[in-house]
């Protein structure tokens, strides 16, 4: 089975092959939701535990497999805008001869954790109470 789908906002076209209509409706949702919530996800992992960019994604992906994938050219450039926006710190740290910039999240970041959390809980409340209205 071929299905093709359209992404208007990127004006170009996916195709998938014997791929199941809900594996290609959450490949489609994954991008969505991630772009939205990034920053969520991100202040969320670091404030349990400072990180290096690399296990930062691991720990994204093996808290959430299949759901979620941060790639390389995706989680930089996020980390550098939260550390711009001085939301996280990262501070290198030397093991052996390896060089890591290990982040962590500031005052100011945990601010806004706690608004991205609050802004989260409203969204979900009440997208779920419109899934269970509308079936």
């Amino acid at each position: 089975m071929e299905v093709q789908l359209r992404y208007p906002q990127q004006g170009g076209v996916a195709l998938f092959f014997d791929l199941s209509y809900h594996y290609i409706v959450i490949r489609y949702m994954e991008r969505e939701l991630l772009k939205g919530h990034s920053k969520l996800m991100i202040l969320s992992t670091l404030a349990a535990e400072p990180m290096h960019g690399y296990a930062l994604s691991q720990k994204l992906r093996t808290e959430m497999p299949g759901m979620f994938a941060f790639g390389v050219g995706m989680l930089y450039p996020l980390l550098h805008a939260l550390e711009k926006d001085e939301y996280i710190e990262g501070v290198w740290n030397t093991d052996g001869d390896v060089r890591k910039k290990i982040y962590q999240v500031t005052k100011k970041g945990k601010k806004e954790l706690a608004h991205k959390k609050k802004e989260w809980r409203l969204f979900s409340q009440s997208l779920s109470g419109f899934i269970h209205l509308n079936p």
